[in-house]
């Protein structure tokens, strides 16, 4: 199955109506009410988003204060029009990269529970000073076609610029298991540093530069991710012909200064 831009969900969500009529509100709007409480007590944006419309059907009055637009704003630009918010780099990889690859993982999956799967993604969202906040958004299925792609889905925003400070984004999903802790079940991160995306640095390239800054050889690298020595010498040498560094030592002074690492 080829990979799902974002957009397309909406266009599949869309074709939902044709074939079951127009979206009852009241099917969900007593689940929104559930959350409304705790978003009014903490510093969460809560959310909802209905695939169906191509609408925000509710956003928090909190939103102000967190991203840094009214709920209004946020409401009148829609899903699509406000990721225009973003930063460039970040938007291109959560429609392309991020949420293909976290649906990609949803469709593989044994089983789905959908109240009890949590889906986590990262971005930088443009304030109208012109600075950049790091958002962490998760969010959770309210309804889905049968075949597990999302018609509305309710979650959280919540501004992470102190806490996180990495120039990547993730996409991490969570399963509640049989003691109610919430359990890790997929993961994968990808370069926004401008220069490192320039250049075509890969996760496992960025992995072996990490190693590297921190004295191992090659066969201890081979050892602590499960590759061979032949692999990470012709990695080695495919991560000096990217950057065009005449060392590895210049390639981690490199990472270390554009905080690849």
């Amino acid at each position: 199955m080829a990979k799902k831009g974002y957009k397309t969900f909406f266009n599949e969500a869309k074709q939902a109506i044709k074939q079951n009529g127009l979206i009852n509100k009241d099917e969900f709007v007593g689940e929104i009410e559930k959350y409304i409480p705790l978003s009014q007590q903490t510093d969460a944006i809560l959310f909802v988003i209905d695939y169906r419309l191509g609408e925000f059907i509710y956003v928090s009055p909190n939103a102000i204060h967190v991203e840094g637009y009214t709920a209004e704003e946020v409401m009148q630009a829609g899903p699509i029009g406000f990721i225009g918010n973003f930063h460039p780099i970040d938007s291109e990889v959560l429609m392309n990269s991020v949420y293909p690859d976290g649906m990609e993982y949803i469709y593989k999956m044994p089983e789905v529970e959908f109240p009890s799967t949590r889906i986590s993604i990262n971005y930088r969202l443009k304030q109208k000073t012109g600075e950049y906040f790091t958002m962490l958004q998760q969010f959770w299925y309210l309804v889905d076609d049968g075949n597990r792609n999302p018609l509305a889905i309710i979650g959280t925003v919540t501004n992470i610029t102190d806490l996180y400070n990495e120039y990547q984004m993730f996409c991490k999903i969570h399963v509640l298991d049989e003691n109610k802790h919430w359990k890790k079940v997929f993961e994968k991160k990808y370069a926004i540093n401008e220069l490192q995306v320039e250049m075509g640095i890969t996760e496992k390239e960025l992995e072996i530069i990490k190693h590297i800054s921190n004295g191992l050889t090659s066969k201890e690298i081979a050892y602590n991710s499960n590759r061979s020595v032949e692999t990470i010498n012709k990695q080695r040498k495919t991560i000096l012909d990217k950057t065009g560094c005449q060392s590895l030592s210049e390639v981690v002074t490199m990472a270390l200064k554009n905080k690849w690492i």
